[in-house]
């Protein structure tokens, strides 16, 4: 009922064979309606080949759009006059194809052949020496033009090209796209825009084009839609490429339980992944609004650039420091932070990609293992291994510093009689109380240490002479000076001190030996005191010789105090 409504108010034909007409096509073609049914559709078509009309016939209805005909002219039953020329539309419409027309009329029909032709001519002339392929199509979507350079992309000479059928060159995916943008190409008079597609290549595989399109009017035919199109296959792939590798890159970034984030040279936050975000409590959209510097401490900031001055002056280098992170809320942790600088495709630095460990809880075990492995538990100084660490990298600075390292060697006097009259308790508080008084003078860059049982080490850094540490190994015999109450009773500690200043190339174990031997003379003097160390020392007799250095305050020996 719907198809005979449309039909009978318009000027239909139906189907290759006619199967209906309305009035207004039977007045027109000067037939009755039962006569009209009878004959085929090309009969009123002189001027067209029916591989021609067949190719839109099946064009109209795999791509279930309107196709426009080029204008043809319709034969008039009994009329000796030249046929009339009209425009004819294909619609899908079930099984069977509606075909309308439209007279042309002056105005349609302004342009002349003759007047065409300069212009095609131009425009082919054009297409020749155009770097892009220029295709032209027919209304039923032929072939009827290609410029040199189809030949090559497609691997035929041009006159096996023209009256072939376009989409059998389209990858089958792109064909219902094709369609469309044929369509809209010659339905209206505007340019289209670049679509891209995939066309056979003459290898016999598929390569991507850039197309543009337009409807033109030619000397032969009402309209033809004239395709530009333009070699990107190897741009595309590029970029296919680069989102293949992003999206893998993504992926291992949201799967990595490690925080992962890309940062720009600015330091501001590109990309995250979920575990960074988890790991310092902030959204997707609040980090990228940062900085790197927003969420670390303020004394690791400059470490961080230090960490990319680094990378950008060794590219490909990996950069790892341990630094205080900030999360949202305020509170701070140790994280291993890593930087790799990212190069864009010319060489020059794009970005940088980050990792983020949360080590706080390994590094405090292992900061308790370093403190156990390299402390005293007794007094909280360095133990022999802390020391001899330390010394050797104070000592390494020597030579760029020019200052000088002295190394005191302090035995505390009569410690066993303690011992043996309080209990190890009471000599555990004498050894704490040394340590204090040793931590007392101690100065930046110094380092103090207990070697074990009643034996202390105290290096000093940048003094000048040796009269700079008997300075200080005369403060500490002051500060021991002071009574110490041990279980209810009170006593006096005095400690017998060595002292050496380190000739270049001295090591650490060699200063030991020396101060140790310098401590061992003091004691035999009766303690109290200090010994510089002289070669005389290292004699058979030498300890017993008199010491060379000065005179010391006395002091009086370990013992009860009245």
């Amino acid at each position: 009922m719907l198809l005979t409504k449309v039909t009978n108010s318009s000027g239909s034909i139906i189907d290759l064979r006619y199967a209906d007409a309305n009035p207004s096509a039977c007045a027109y073609l000067g037939v009755e309606r039962h006569d009209l049914v009878r004959q085929t559709y090309l009969q009123l078509l002189p001027d067209m080949r029916s591989a021609e009309f067949f190719r839109v016939y099946k064009g109209a209805f795999e791509s279930s759009q309107p196709t426009v005909l080029a204008a043809q002219r319709l034969r008039r039953s009994g009329d000796s006059r030249e046929s009339v020329a009209f425009r004819l539309s294909c619609f899908p419409v079930g099984d069977h194809l509606m075909v309308t027309w439209r007279e042309l009329t002056a105005d349609d029909d302004a342009l002349a052949p003759q007047e065409l032709e300069p212009d095609m001519s131009r425009f082919r002339l054009l297409a020749e020496y155009s770097f892009d392929m220029v295709i032209g199509l027919d209304s039923m979507g032929g072939i009827s033009y290609a410029s040199q350079s189809a030949a090559a992309a497609f691997g035929r000479e041009l006159h096996l090209l023209i009256g072939t059928e376009w989409q059998a060159r389209v990858h089958p995916a792109d064909r219902p796209l094709m369609t469309q943008f044929i369509a809209r190409t010659m339905n209206e008079s505007r340019h289209q825009d670049a679509t891209t597609i995939r066309l056979t290549d003459a290898g016999g595989g598929y390569a991507w084009w850039s197309m543009t399109g337009r409807r033109v009017l030619t000397a032969r035919s009402f309209a033809e839609c004239v395709l530009s199109l333009r070699n990107v296959h190897q741009q595309v792939g590029a970029d296919q490429q680069v989102r293949h590798d992003a999206h893998l890159l993504r992926g291992a970034m949201n799967a990595a339980p490690m925080g992962m984030a890309l940062v720009g040279l600015d330091r501001r936050f590109i990309e995250t992944n979920p575990a960074l975000r988890q790991m310092l409590g902030y959204t997707s959209e609040a980090l990228t609004a940062l900085t790197v510097a927003d969420i670390l401490s303020p004394a690791d900031s400059s470490t961080d650039w230090a960490m990319r001055f680094d990378a950008n002056t060794s590219p490909g280098s990996t950069q790892i420091k341990d630094l205080v992170l900030v999360r949202s809320d305020g509170s701070e942790f140790w994280a291993s932070h890593s930087i790799v600088l990212i190069l864009d495709e010319y060489g020059a630095p794009d970005c940088y990609m980050s990792h983020f460990v949360d080590v706080h809880e390994s590094r405090s075990d292992w900061s308790d293992l370093l403190t156990q492995a390299n402390g005293d538990s007794l007094t909280g100084l360095l133990n022999r291994r802390g020391l001899s660490t330390q010394l050797d990298a104070l000592l390494a600075q020597v030579p760029r510093t020019g200052s000088l390292v002295a190394v005191l060697f302090i035995d505390v006097d009569r410690l066993k009689p303690v011992n043996d009259l309080f209990g190890h308790a009471a000599g555990d508080d004498v050894l704490r109380y040394v340590a204090h008084s040793l931590n007392t003078v101690l100065r930046e860059g110094d380092i103090v240490a207990r070697l074990g049982g009643d034996e202390f080490v105290l290096a000093l850094s940048g003094v000048s002479s040796a009269s700079d540490a008997d300075v200080v190994a005369e403060r500490i015999h002051h500060l021991l000076l002071a009574p110490l109450t041990v279980d209810h009773a009170t006593i006096t500690v005095t400690v017998s001190i060595g002292l050496v200043v380190l000739s270049p190339g001295m090591d650490g174990a060699e200063s030991l030996r020396q101060a140790d031997l310098a401590a061992y003379r003091a004691k035999s003097q009766g303690g109290g005191r200090t010994a510089r160390y002289d070669t005389v020392l290292d004699e058979p007799d030498g300890v017993a010789s008199p010491d060379t250095g000065p005179a010391p305050t006395p002091a009086p020996p370990l013992g009860l105090l009245p």
